[in-house]
């Protein structure tokens, strides 16, 4: 116990020897770089403090029968005597200080050691030298130094006391443009008073006399470059946390999509998602101008820039992309080149865009369906010309058809289902007075009500009608961000099921419209097959064409079975026969981030212990950092449920990053820069992480710091 104690003491002294020579080292180096004379009253104080560094360096001087080396005890008898370790050469340290001509002691440095006692004397006997000595040994007791030093003092508290007033306005100027970013309004007017930054702080003024003063006295705060600096810091305090969030986070995923501006720009949307204390997120990085190239190779090299820029390149697990027509081309292409420098990050389609082609490619390819459609869309296009008489007769609004989200809007199908007798009225009531309306308005009403009374298009009706409630339910399911694609994958497994059970309610549907309504089928033909035959036939193609395009278009989920080992609802079954099938899929994907062995013990412990019961991937994950047991006990299942849910199930959210652009960006507001415009758009859809910001002591001291390093402002706002 003695021994290790003494070598403990040991060790200290080493530890701090080595530190102090450290910091001697750095006192000469910063002293090269900024001279003495050119630091303040405390740091020049501080440095004279904290004396000469007399680190142990190696000089050399080979004679002619010997070599002569420098001694430590060279710093006994000469007590101006100092040295440089980085450089190996000997210096005075008084000159160092106080000369300001440059010579051999106090810049280029001294290393002959053969000829040191000789050079010693001569430079002791130097004017300069004495001069220098002098002004150490006085530094800060003459009457002329302590009346510097304390004009000094006075000046620095002055100019703090400034600094902090200012402070105190830019806090206000940053909580305007805070509030006008959450409220989504515009800064500048037509003209310089008009605007709502100006108007904001006017009334702020009239409670505060410091921001009345300044803003009377000096426009100083309210320019446009001022409010253009303030934005851009605030933006760069929000993308450094991100930055902090993505850096704290195991595992992310990269989502991109492509829309176009007022001005016909296109603009790459850029989002992040990953795991934040076992809460999923979805982040905004910016816009991007990619019209110039929207080549694969193009949009990898911003992929790459982006990861590069966030330092998080080896953490990428997926990309996401929402595989429409903007995309068209460039995505096999794009996965691949990223997947060259990230093997890890598999693609991932958007659910939600899947459903769409599911069921656009459905009623595609049956040509009964097509003049049903046809019909139905031609309603919205219909009423948008007669917005008073809708509203008078059926007392409903019609969805606008969108062709980004649905090409066959089941909000379109469910208006009419429930209000077709109403639509029945309206259009007979047209079509008996024919005088009050024009001749286009007459003829669409003759074609519009003949298809409400048709039983072929009632027939149809009521079959999308169930459909689309299943699939609409499903879609908004598939645009929620915080939830896994474990459940998701159930959704979809969930539909598939309740559409197969309903195509064997043939008789059922036909039943209920045949009887239900005072519509009638055709009159069977001769030569022809039977009518209730026909009816059947395209009850089934289209559940069967419905069917078959969803497990089409989600076949490629097999490469992520390895999600089922964490789905509680199976718990009990794993218990008693270990799933090994589905971890192939995982050794596929991502063998190189997990230890298969260890998982499969971690799991075998998981599916035996109740606390894990009913719990899905998010509530496993919290559990786990709630009672600290992800890092020791089940460090292979976290890192798992971390993996699942960075995953992206639907690219919604960077989807609607398109609405945010086109209110920032409008015909009166087409000329802002391309920094701003991403600024902005930041601080717009981060709005609940700029709020939560707010709320922290340092963040008004970071984005003031930001807004120093980029203003040319004469605004005094550094302490001293």
């Amino acid at each position: 116990m003695e021994g290790d104690s003494t070598q403990e003491t040991i060790l200290t002294v080493k530890i701090d020897a080595e530190t102090n020579n450290a910091l001697e080292c750095c006192v000469l180096d910063r002293l090269f770089k900024n001279p003495f004379k050119n630091l303040s009253i405390e740091e020049k104080k501080d440095v004279i403090k904290r004396g000469r560094p007399t680190p142990d360096i190696s000089v050399t001087t080979k004679m002619k029968n010997y070599i002569r080396r420098f001694k430590s005890d060279y710093y006994n008898t000469s007590k101006w005597l100092t040295a440089c370790k980085t450089k190996t050469k000997l210096y005075c340290w008084p000159c160092i200080l106080f000369e300001t001509d440059k010579s051999v002691w106090n810049s280029f440095g001294f290393f002959d050691i053969g000829n040191f006692h000789k050079a010693k004397a001569r430079h002791e006997r130097s004017k300069s030298h004495l001069f220098s000595m002098t002004k150490l040994k006085t530094f800060g007791k003459s009457r002329i130094d302590l009346q510097i030093i304390n004009q000094l003092r006075v000046k620095i508290i002055k100019h703090n006391t400034e600094v902090n007033s200012n402070r105190e306005i830019m806090k206000s100027l940053i909580d305007v443009c805070c509030l006008l970013t959450r409220q989504e309004l515009p800064f500048r007017g037509h003209n310089t008073d008009s605007g709502n930054y100006i108007q904001f702080l006017q009334t702020l003024s009239k409670y505060d006399t410091k921001l009345s003063a300044r803003l009377q006295n000096s426009n100083s705060f309210t320019s446009d470059n001022i409010q253009n600096d303030i934005i851009e810091s605030i933006g760069d305090v929000l993308l450094d946390e991100i930055k902090r969030e993505i850096n704290d986070a195991r595992y992310i995923s990269i989502i991109l999509d492509e829309t176009s501006d007022i001005a016909n720009s296109s603009r790459l949307s850029t989002m992040v998602r990953y795991v934040k204390d076992g809460d999923v997120q979805e982040r905004f990085l910016g816009f991007s101008d990619v019209s110039d190239d929207r080549s694969a190779k193009g949009l990898s090299e911003h992929v790459f820039k982006t990861l590069e820029k966030f330092q998080c390149r080896d953490k990428l697990v997926a990309q996401g992309y929402d595989g429409a027509a903007t995309f068209s081309g460039h995505l096999n292409g794009l996965q691949s080149l990223v997947k060259t420098k990230c093997p890890n990050a598999i693609l991932v389609h958007c659910y939600a865009h899947k459903l769409n082609l599911v069921l656009f490619q459905s009623v595609s390819f049956i040509k009964e369906c097509k003049p049903f459609f046809k019909t139905l869309n031609g309603f919205p296009h219909f009423f948008s010309n007669s917005t008073n008489c809708i509203n008078a007769s059926v007392k409903k609004r019609f969805p606008i058809v969108s062709k980004t989200i649905w090409n066959y809007n089941p909000m379109i199908v469910s208006t009419v289902y429930e209000n077709k007798l109403e639509f029945i009225d309206f259009f007979d009531s047209i079509v008996d007075d024919p005088d009050n309306w024009d001749t286009n308005t007459y003829m669409a009403a003759i074609g519009y009500a003949s298809s409400l009374k048709d039983f072929d298009f009632s027939f149809q009706l009521e079959i999308f009608n169930y459909i689309f409630a299943l699939t609409d339910a499903l879609f908004n399911t598939l645009q929620t961000k915080s939830l896994d694609i474990n459940y998701c994958i159930e959704k979809v497994n969930e539909t598939i099921h309740r559409l197969k059970e309903t195509r064997n309610s043939f008789p059922t549907v036909y039943a209920k419209i045949k009887d239900g309504e005072d519509i009638k089928p055709p009159k069977k033909r001769s030569r022809e097959d039977n009518i209730d035959s026909k009816y059947m036939r395209l009850f089934n193609e289209i559940f069967d064409t419905v069917v078959e395009q969803i497990n089409l278009r989600f076949k490629y989920l097999q490469q992520l079975q390895f999600i089922e080992t964490v789905n509680c609802k199976k718990f009990h079954k794993f218990k008693l026969s270990f799933p090994d099938k589905l971890f192939p899929s995982l050794k596929s994907a991502y063998a190189d981030l997990l230890d298969s062995s260890k998982l499969k013990c971690e799991l075998m412990a998981m599916y035996h212990i109740s606390d894990f019961a009913a719990k899905n991937v998010t509530g496993i994950m919290k559990f786990l950092k709630e009672m600290e047991l992800e890092e020791e006990a089940f460090p292979e299942i976290y890192n798992l449920c971390c993996l699942i849910s960075t995953i992206p199930i639907s690219t919604s959210t960077v989807d609607r990053t398109s609405s945010c652009l086109n209110r920032i960006k409008t015909l009166v507001r087409n000329n802002k820069d391309e920094d701003k415009l991403s600024t902005l758009s930041i601080m717009w859809i981060e709005k609940v992480l700029l709020e939560d910001m707010q709320n922290r002591r340092d963040f008004y001291d970071k984005v003031i710091e930001k807004f120093i390093q980029k203003s040319n402002t004469r605004i005094a706002l550094a302490f001293k």
